[in-house]
């Protein structure tokens, strides 16, 4: 599946961009850290444990996987090189068949951002989602120098990484060590998981308000 096919038919309206999931009703973002753990260790071993519970949530073994790494460039990062090359390079760590993945390129003038979309589709035994998820987490990880940092901390690019489930069109993105985003086209494919780790999600009125209308809550 072409990305922009994708994001055209089902997410017409969404910029796929860093803090582009405000503009999406129906979204859940998730807490992953806990300011009050004083142990740093114990501090990203639980954004690890609730990042991958949600992914595992989402996803299923037969599930096709749209696997997207926007590569970002702005005016605060002039000495990034252009050339995602390089990316692909350390990418071939986390996915086996990196090399059959297509490039798009977009800009957003407003965010004054470009974007190099590396993208192809996958199954969970495609890819190592694990180490991918942790790296994603790994901001806060100075305490501990054999942490692989966030893709963000890298002078030469940055990436974010979109997990899309193309079976339910669900889309998952893990923005640090303190938050994480579902977006969905349908509430019946998000209310499930919101319900699932409610303690850990952002209230959402109009999910509430969904769950309510619909009587979800009495097994829950």
């Amino acid at each position: 599946m072409e990305l922009n096919y994708f994001l055209k038919t089902y997410y017409p309206q969404l910029k796929l961009c860093y803090g582009s999931s405000y503009n999406w009703n129906i979204r859940v973002r998730f807490k992953l850290d806990n300011p009050d753990e004083l142990k740093e260790i114990n501090y990203i071993e639980q954004v690890y444990s609730r990042t991958i519970d949600i992914f595992k949530e989402i996803f299923r073994n037969e599930d096709k996987i749209l696997i997207v790494f926007g590569i970002v460039f702005s005016t605060d990062y002039k000495k990034r090189t252009k050339n995602p090359n390089k990316a692909i390079k350390e990418l071939k760590n986390y996915v086996n068949n990196i090399e059959t993945f297509k490039i798009l390129k977009k800009t957003f003038p407003k965010e004054e951002l470009e974007y190099h979309y590396i993208y192809g589709i996958c199954t969970i035994k495609d890819f190592d989602y694990i180490s991918l998820i942790k790296r994603c987490g790994n901001y806060n990880c100075n305490y501990n120098p054999n942490l692989v940092p966030h893709f963000e901390y890298n002078k030469k690019y940055g990436i974010d990484v979109y997990f899309i489930n193309i079976t339910n069109n669900s889309i998952y993105n893990i923005h640090d060590d303190h938050v994480c985003d579902l977006l969905s086209t349908s509430y019946d494919n998000i209310v499930p998981i919101y319900l699932k780790f409610k303690d850990w999600a952002y209230r959402n009125e109009k999910i509430d308000e969904y769950v309510k209308s619909n009587k979800l809550l009495k097994n829950k």
